[in-house]
């Protein structure tokens, strides 16, 4: 069972690697910059957009009854931006991976990132692949709610982002996700059962309505 159970059947969240909000915040901040700077554009600091990188930094430090993560949000204002960032703060602490057997040489622990639609091409396709996704420690899911619902085989309907996030919800996984759709259309979309299940697992931070790539820089 690859559940975040470790030693002495204990499950670990992300706050359990005990770092302060005030330092995630100081990291959050710097490498969200410098994911801006990487794609050649030009950073404008926002206090709205400081703010939201604060409540992220302390649900990394705080938070023990949400164990996910919704970045919501319109198309462009640094949700993608923002979870890149907090995949370079884990590549950069380099934590022990949890899950990692002892026996087996040093993980550290890190942020599996896809979108919603490689996870859905590789349900269809690589069912191995799509099962290590499962099973990941943490799991950022990017553009959620643009796959199709639905993957018909031999007259079977399956849903593979249903079957992934209720998996990952009963095993208390750290699970990432950045999206447009709001809390009704996503009910609309998956149906009450995940739709109440998102209510109890994730911390929902909300950025600004500021589309950054429309922005005219001189």
């Amino acid at each position: 069972n690859l559940s975040l159970k470790v030693r002495k059947g204990v499950y670990m969240n992300i706050s359990d690697f005990n770092f302060s909000t005030e330092y995630c915040s100081r990291w959050l901040a710097y490498l969200f910059a410098e994911e801006v700077r990487q794609r050649k554009r030009v950073y404008l600091i926002r206090q709205e957009q400081q703010e939201a990188i604060f409540k992220v930094a302390d649900w990394m430090a705080t938070s023990k009854a949400h164990f996910g993560l919704v970045l919501n949000g319109i198309t462009g204002n640094g949700k993608t931006t923002l979870v890149r960032a907090m995949q370079d703060f884990f590549n950069k602490c380099k934590f022990k991976n949890p899950l990692q057997e002892e026996s087996v040489f040093y993980m550290h622990a890190s942020i599996t990132f896809l979108t919603s639609k490689e996870l859905y091409h590789l349900y269809a396709t690589e069912s191995k692949r799509f099962r290590r996704c499962m099973n990941t420690f943490i799991l950022a899911i990017d553009d959620f709610g643009t796959e199709e619902s639905e993957f018909s085989q031999y007259g079977n309907r399956y849903k593979p982002l249903e079957e992934l996030l209720s998996y990952r919800y009963e095993r208390m996984l750290p699970t990432i996700i950045t999206t447009n759709l709001s809390g009704k259309a996503i009910r609309e979309k998956y149906g009450d059962r995940l739709a109440d299940r998102f209510k109890e697992m994730m911390e929902i931070v909300t950025l600004p309505d500021i589309n950054f790539r429309d922005l005219d820089i001189e």
